[in-house]
């Protein structure tokens, strides 16, 4: 099938992801075979392969993203053409790591990748001219698990969300404590931010 790619425009965000897989090469194979794709992965020894040119997009933010754009006021003037409107102005990064379903968490990065993500991030953000509002983790961009991308060293502070989507947060941090909430312990951590 292939990564299907598109002209990436002005670049106005970096969206940090996780693989829920155990390597780069299964992540890599995912993304072909899906169709979508991320301009890096950075694997488990902190070694970064790139994937997409300079001048590429692929999807990698999701057809979700603009059911919750509007809760996010730093997104609110993104192009909304189409189910990939910030796949087509953000680079991806994907950083390997395993899903625990148990406890909705991500394996824990490695001192390697998370020195490998802070290196590629600072000189995204140089190459790009964008400040340290563009880095959004995906998880609180176009959740599908609410903490893919927490604990890469730039986990978002609750002063940028809006009032309601922290309020859909403390809303699953309650079902967590009544017991009904499956990735309760990932609300627990988003509450911590």
């Amino acid at each position: 099938m292939g990564i299907d790619t598109f002209p990436l425009k002005n670049v106005k965000t970096i969206v940090l992801h996780r693989t829920d897989s155990g390597d780069a090469k299964s992540a890599i194979s995912g993304m072909v075979n899906g169709g979508k794709g991320v301009h890096f992965v950075i694997e488990k020894d902190g070694s970064i392969q790139r994937i997409m040119d300079w001048d590429k997009g692929a999807s990698h933010v999701g057809g979700t993203a603009p059911k919750y754009r509007f809760e996010f006021s730093y997104l609110k003037d993104f192009d909304t053409t189409g189910n990939n409107f910030t796949s087509t102005e953000s680079m991806g990064i994907e950083v390997v790591g395993k899903y625990d379903p148990e406890t909705g968490l991500f394996e824990t990065p490695s001192p390697e990748q998370l020195k490998a993500v802070s290196q590629l991030v600072e000189a995204l953000k140089i190459k790009f001219k964008l400040g340290d509002e563009a880095v959004v983790i995906h998880g609180l961009m176009s959740p599908k698990k609410f903490t893919e991308g927490l604990g890469l060293g730039y986990d978002q502070d609750k002063s940028r969300l809006t009032e309601k989507f922290i309020d859909k947060l403390n809303g699953h941090a309650k079902n967590f404590k009544d017991g009904n909430y499956k990735d309760a312990k990932a609300a627990k951590e988003i509450m911590k931010l």
